[in-house]
């Protein structure tokens, strides 16, 4: 995620039909894995079962997860971008890093809050499987959400004093 708030606030180009039906059957597989996962757990869910569930082919979930693991991963990356949508209207240019910031980690918190049951399932898979705690990728994304936003480092500081 190059550019969290931008990419969050921009209007997409519009889609093409075959782009749209690939984006929602990827959708449909996605919310299958996780209900699955939240349901029976992850070692007792197959892509068989994903499958099923989604109403599609075997092949159409490899297509696109070719494996267990990914599900995780897109799961933690739609959830921070939700997260940046949820106030990227709302960072003004002279919001401070602790109110970019406070707003991110509390749309994430809310997001959490909302989905208790999937997050309680689904963020110990995400320590277990994954590599959240070694090379995440939300340290890039919270820089990149303050370089976004040009917060400030303190209040009363100006962009000229660190933009030398």
């Amino acid at each position: 995620m190059t550019n969290a708030v931008e990419a969050a606030a921009a209007d997409p180009e519009p889609l093409t039909r075959r782009t749209r039906k690939r984006n929602e059957r990827r959708d449909r597989v996605f919310a299958a894995a996780i209900e699955l996962f939240t349901e029976r757990g992850y070692d007792e869910t197959s892509m068989d079962d994903v499958a099923a569930r989604a109403g599609l082919a075997r092949t159409t979930v490899f297509n696109h997860y070719s494996r267990k693991v990914l599900f995780l991963e897109d799961w933690a990356q739609r959830r921070r971008l939700r997260a940046a949508r949820s106030f990227a209207e709302c960072a003004p240019d002279t919001a401070s890093v602790r109110d970019v910031l406070g707003a991110y980690l509390a749309a994430l918190a809310a997001l959490n809050e909302d989905s208790r049951a999937e997050t309680a399932a689904i963020m110990p898979l995400a320590l277990r499987f994954t590599d959240v705690m070694v090379d995440h990728p939300l340290g890039g994304d919270l820089a990149q959400l303050i370089a976004d936003s040009r917060a400030r480092l303190r209040p009363g500081a100006t962009r000229s004093g660190w933009d030398g």
